[in-house]
Order: C-alpha cells, then structure tokens, then sequence
C-alpha cells in the first residue's frame, strides 16, 4: 500500500508541475501502476482510472470485471457499466462529481486502448473542458524502478535465462521453429511464468533477416543462425533476452555479422551509467556496426527502458536507445542492450540482455553470455 501512495504521490507532483487538474489514465501499464489491479477488459470496452490532483481516485469499468478489481486494487470508488449500457454515461457522471466541467484534464493519446472515437466522445463530456496530451507523464516516472520493483524484475530476468537454456537446447538440425518457441514457454510456465507471457519469437535462416516475424513453420537447417527473442514476467515486470545460435559452423559472412553484434553488445553496456544519455548508448552501438560494415543494415534502435507488460502496449517504457532520444540515464533504470544487424535475403544476428543502472555503472539482470554459440 505505501508504494502505491508514493507512486500517486510522485504522480501529483508531476501533474502540479504541469498544471493538470485531473488525469484519465487508460494504459493498462499505469493503472496497474497506481492502483494494483490487472485485468484484461480494458481491451473490450472502456476502462479509465479518474485521478484528481487532490482526493480518492475512481475507476470506471465494465460490471463484469468488478470482482477482479476488488482483491486487486486499492481503489474503493469503482463505477461500472453493464455491457449493454452506455458507459460514457456512467463516466459523464464520474467526470462532473469531480467538477471537471472546466478542467485542464491529461490524457494518454498514444495509448492503443484509447481510439479516437472515445477520445471525442469524452471531449463531448465536457465540451469546456481543455485536454492536454500527457502521454508519457506516467512513464517518465515509472523508468525508475523501486527495490520492491526491482526485485520483480531479478525474478523476470531468472526465468528469461530459464527459457533462453531450454530454447538453445531445443535448435537442432530438422526441428521447426515452433518446437523452439514451445519448449521455451513450457520453461517459462513450468518454473512460475507470470500469468501474462511475453512474445516468443524464433527465427531461422534467412527468417532472422525478418524482423518480429510470426510464421514460426520453417524448418532449421544445417548452417543455419537461429535467434531466440523471448521475456520472462513476474507480477508484469518483465525482463528479455535475445541469442543468435548456429547449426552448425555459419559462413564468414554471418560470422562477421554476429562478431558486430557482440561488440556492439559489448562496447554498449559498458557506456550504461548515470548521467549518459540513451542517444549516447545507441551511437556506440551504431559506430561498432558501422566499423564493421554494416551500418546500412543496422536500421533500428540498440535498445529500450523495461517495465509492466501489458499487451498490446508490451513492455517497453518511453525511453529508447535511439538518436534524438535525450533521456539521462540514472540509478533504477532497467535497460535492454540488443544491436544487431539484419541483411535481408541472407541473414541477421542480435545478442540482448537486461542491466539495472545502478549508483556508478551498470548490473547484468539477465546471464551474459555472447559468445558465439555454436551446436
């Protein structure tokens, strides 16, 4: 309970900051933030929690999840709608008990559980009111992880090496892609999974040129890189890991391509300390790939901020290893570190793992290990 008062603390302060007289926060990522609860109808119909810069927040929810958010959160105000009912009419009165009718009000547009058609809808509420996009206010704060928060994590990174460890051993010559992903998932479950699982990619051959794709069905070969992307998640607190292993010795050319990788892995974490900026962690990377000569395949970010999972909005904090991305690193921040050039119609290689920024560097989350691994 005391962690959650002192996230809602740190929340108003940021709002005062900002001028921001109420807060509709519709992340599933932030409630679960401010308030404890974790369901997934949020997907299906509205579900906002109402937070005044001063007095108890409300949730507004479908009738059906109330239960669920009874042993999960501390909010006590929770209003509800029946599914056949209009559930802005339920929020309209939450809104004008609040006497928001004039209020600078923030919302979180780049939230994918808030389209349009609510956004106007609400605006229609309170035509007087003025709106602010705050989509990141929430976020920036979350960045930095308490040690309870922290601790979460440690238990993520621990089943992230699990599921790595039974993935690797899964590649084998003539095994389908998809075997890889289920072994990896039993793993995950088997040793206690949070009920939400994160993405399990597995690419072979020229598949690891295609970014997140999702037709696991090809069979590994001989001579094939295969990458493993996977998380492990406890209470929403996530923690991934990538690997590039080979069937087999790769060709020179995959061979330089992974050996670019794992410098740029490498030279990347060793950049993580406080008062570096995320840009400044990327160009490292880039400059390794460059070096090596494949900076024109090198086309994404070398890395992200981790945190609560929330499908679709995923796990990824709004801080990004990216040029342009002027974030200063501090002490609390969970980092993923995973540059990897991809070629498309040969192949691509990525080495990724999680580090806490601590007070005078950096602390592996997940089991280091980029040597090439070769079976």
């Amino acid at each position: 309970m005391e962690d959650f008062q002192t996230r809602l603390t740190r929340v108003r302060q940021e709002m005062a900051r900002q001028a921001i007289d109420a807060l509709l926060v519709v992340k599933p990522q932030n409630i679960y933030y401010l308030s404890g609860c974790r369901i997934y109808g949020g997907a299906l119909a509205p579900d906002l929690l109402l937070v005044p810069s001063e007095g108890p927040m409300k949730h507004v929810t479908r009738a059906f999840e109330r239960n669920t958010i009874r042993i999960s959160s501390w909010v006590e105000d929770i209003r509800t709608y029946m599914d056949h009912e209009d559930p802005f009419l339920v929020l309209r009165d939450a809104l004008t008990e609040m006497k928001l009718e004039r209020a600078k009000i923030g919302v979180e547009l780049n939230s994918h559980y808030f389209p349009f058609v609510t956004f106007e809808k609400i605006k229609g509420l309170l035509p007087d009111a003025e709106f602010e996009d705050v989509s990141n206010l929430i976020g920036n704060i979350r960045l930095i992880k308490s040690e309870k928060e922290i601790e979460y994590v440690r238990a993520a990174a621990r089943l992230a090496d699990i599921g790595m460890k039974a993935g690797i051993e899964a590649v084998r010559e003539g095994a389908f892609e998809y075997e890889v992903v289920a072994e990896v998932l039993h793993a995950l479950y088997r040793n206690g999974q949070d009920d939400v699982a994160t993405t399990v990619l597995v690419l072979s051959g020229p598949n690891t040129a295609l970014a997140h794709h999702s037709h696991p069905d090809r069979r590994i070969e001989k001579g094939d890189p295969v990458i493993i992307e996977h998380g492990g998640c406890c209470r929403l607190y996530c923690s991934n890991a990538l690997r590039t292993v080979f069937v087999g010795k790769p060709s020179k050319r995959v061979q330089d391509m992974y050996e670019a990788a794992r410098k740029a892995h490498d030279l990347a974490i060793e950049a993580v300390r406080p008062g570096v900026t995320a840009e400044e962690v990327h160009q490292i990377a880039y400059k390794a790939i460059e070096e090596a000569g494949f900076g024109e395949y090198f086309v994404r970010r070398t890395g992200y901020a981790l945190g609560i999972t929330a499908k679709p909005d995923h796990w990824i904090e709004p801080l990004n290893l990216l040029t342009g991305d002027r974030h200063v690193l501090q002490p609390g921040m969970v980092i993923s570190v995973e540059p990897g050039p991809s070629v498309f119609g040969e192949a691509g290689a990525c080495v990724g793992d999680n580090v806490l920024v601590t007070q005078d560097g950096y602390e592996y989350l997940t089991t280091p290990s980029s040597e090439m691994i070769v079976k």
